[in-house]
């Protein structure tokens, strides 16, 4: 018998290559995005595999939720008010309410989910790793608006001030996130992550990194630099670069991304 999923946001990049990929793999996949404006502005997009089932609405309606995890075995979670907007509660209202009242109802439900995926990303990690040539590892804060205006773009240790460079970030680095959203993506993989301990449903959180490819929207103010590039050269202009350009970024491919969700269901 095929396993049946739930993709949240399954309109978006990354969970419409998700869908993709589980209905070339045998699932049967159900759609639950709201279609948010400033991501979808065209309505609902012509990339939505005709073979899933597609449900408009959000995470926010406890009965839209319910119907939507109807007869499913495993959820790829991968909806969330993303970028950084100033609309704060609203951040918190989908991504972090919305995730503890998708939880909530599988629980007062008793529904038979087996496994649930989690989007998070790279952001809970602020500025990442880095060496201090006194300190050796260290994981700094988000550069302050002050030292920016100084013109100085170099993260430095927040022991001594010296001058780091950047590493690899270990997985286990310390969390906090240092934006709104940040924070809420820490509030969705520690909700999802202690909840399945409680409950005894396995959960696994995916820390996606600057994910980039087809079907990314040109619309909202979280545009892959990726995509913002290309459109300028096929416009016969310079990529803009800010501070010195020496920043560097760890850029995933959204299809490296679909696979790790299917192997991270497994």
């Amino acid at each position: 018998m095929a396993k049946c999923a739930l993709v949240t946001g399954g309109a978006g990049l990354i969970g419409s290559h998700v869908v993709d990929l589980l209905i070339s793999e045998g699932w049967k996949v159900r759609v639950l995005d709201n279609l948010e404006p400033n991501t979808h502005k065209r309505g609902k997009p012509a990339w939505i595999n005709d073979k899933a089932e597609f449900v408009e609405g959000n995470l926010c309606n406890r009965d839209t939720i319910t119907a939507a995890l109807d007869r499913i075995d495993i959820v790829f979670h991968q909806a969330a008010y993303g970028g950084y907007m100033p609309e704060i509660a609203k951040f918190v209202h989908v991504n972090s309410f919305g995730t503890a009242q998708m939880l909530e109802l599988i629980r007062e439900r008793n529904l038979p989910i087996k496994k649930i995926v989690v989007a998070s990303s790279q952001a809970v990690y602020s500025e990442g790793a880095g060496n201090c040539p006194k300190h050796g590892l260290v994981f700094p804060s988000v550069r302050p608006i002050e030292q920016l205006q100084r013109g100085d773009w170099e993260v430095h240790c927040p022991v001594c001030g010296a001058i780091t460079r950047s590493l690899p970030t270990p997985e286990n680095a310390p969390v906090g996130g240092e934006t709104v959203y940040g924070l809420t993506k820490v509030d969705q993989e520690k909700l999802v992550l202690l909840w399945g301990k409680q409950v005894g449903i396995p959960t696994v959180a995916l820390r996606y990194s600057c994910t980039y490819g087809p079907r990314q929207s040109i619309f909202n103010p979280y545009t892959g630099v990726i995509a913002i590039f290309c459109t300028r050269l096929l416009n016969n202009l310079a990529p803009m670069l800010y501070e010195d350009g020496e920043q560097t970024r760890d850029f995933s491919f959204v299809e490296d991304v679909a696979r790790a969700n299917l192997l991270a269901a497994e």
